[in-house]
């Protein structure tokens, strides 16, 4: 293996810890040239005076112009590597073969438009982040090869076969050159990873789930922050795929009760505490009711739904 691999990361506010980021790319093992481009879009922490620490290249864009999809294509206009690898600015390469073991099946199999990573929880996360992690597709041991065989039978896959077709994960993945100068990502506010994936799978590609390359990522967030991003991907589901959406009677009766007993009841928690409690609860309505609300307000709602969707999904 020879040439020139881009590493691209979005960055805003990065934080005091993203040269440990950095030094682990650095660190990494691969017979490529790493090629490090950081794209960020208005820090105020230090994040770009950080990088100038290290053999990074930085662009700087302003804060009104960051979006998911024409962000990270600007950065990849400028690259010059073959393979593009993608991450962001929380994800922490697991070990030094993480580059290496992401870019393998596309060296191996020229129809693989991208590959995407396995992701573990940072250590000491609660039963509630390893949960969040564990019910992700990213987070299987087994690797998938994800390819379009018969279009003609997509109407009738369920939702969450196609979900699971799709997925693909800029938290950490690697993408070839040549197929993104026919599909760029295009300005997408939110899921511009499976509006890519489904894009170049419809055209015939393949997507690799590559779970021997690992990145540490995870995130303690509030039962609102969890109900809004299942509003946004539920949204994104909707276009995509279309589909019935869940009644209010099986979101109340069932989907509710049954979240908030695996919260309480199935979760290894150490203690059962009265905070454990409230969080079991919360977090218990936030994946039903968002993926309820998420089918509701998407582009074919009325208009007063739309702007409740836009409303609850600023800034995710």
């Amino acid at each position: 293996m020879s040439g020139v691999v881009s590493i691209v990361i979005p960055t805003r506010n990065a934080g005091p810890e993203f040269p440990e980021l950095l030094e682990r790319l650095l660190a990494q093992r691969s017979s490529f040239s790493l090629e490090i481009i950081v794209i960020d879009s208005g820090s105020t922490d230090g994040t770009v005076e950080r990088c100038a620490r290290f053999p990074v290249t930085v662009l700087t864009i302003p804060p009104e112009d960051f979006d998911h999809g024409e962000t990270r294509d600007r950065a990849i206009r400028y690259a010059r590597g073959s393979f593009i690898a993608l991450l962001v600015q929380d994800a922490l390469p697991a070990n030094e073969w993480w580059l290496e073991r992401l870019l393998e099946p596309m060296l191996q199999d020229a129809t693989i438009a991208g590959a995407y990573s396995r992701q573990i929880p940072r250590p000491g996360s609660d039963a509630f982040v390893r949960r969040h992690v564990s019910d992700h597709v990213a987070s299987r041991l087994e690797p998938r090869r994800q390819r379009l065989d018969d279009p003609r039978a997509l109407p009738a896959m369920p939702l969450e076969e196609k979900i699971a077709l799709f997925s693909f994960d800029n938290v950490s993945s690697a993408i070839r050159r040549s197929v993104w100068e026919r599909f760029p990502f295009g300005r997408a506010a939110f899921g511009e990873d499976i509006r890519w994936a489904k894009r170049v799978m419809e055209a015939g590609y393949a997507i690799y789930y590559q779970p021997d390359s690992v990145v540490i990522h995870s995130h303690d967030r509030s039962a609102w922050y969890d109900f809004q991003r299942f509003v946004a991907s539920y949204r994104l589901y909707q276009e995509l795929f279309g589909g019935d959406p869940p009644s209010l009677w099986f979101t109340l009766f069932n989907a509710i009760p049954y979240n908030i007993y695996a919260n309480l009841f199935k979760l290894p928690h150490e203690r059962m505490t009265p905070r454990v409690i409230l969080k079991a609860i919360t977090k218990g309505l936030a994946f039903p009711l968002g993926r309820y609300v998420g089918h509701r307000v998407g582009r074919d709602a009325p208009h007063w739904r739309q702007r409740l969707g836009d409303w609850l999904t600023r800034g995710i």
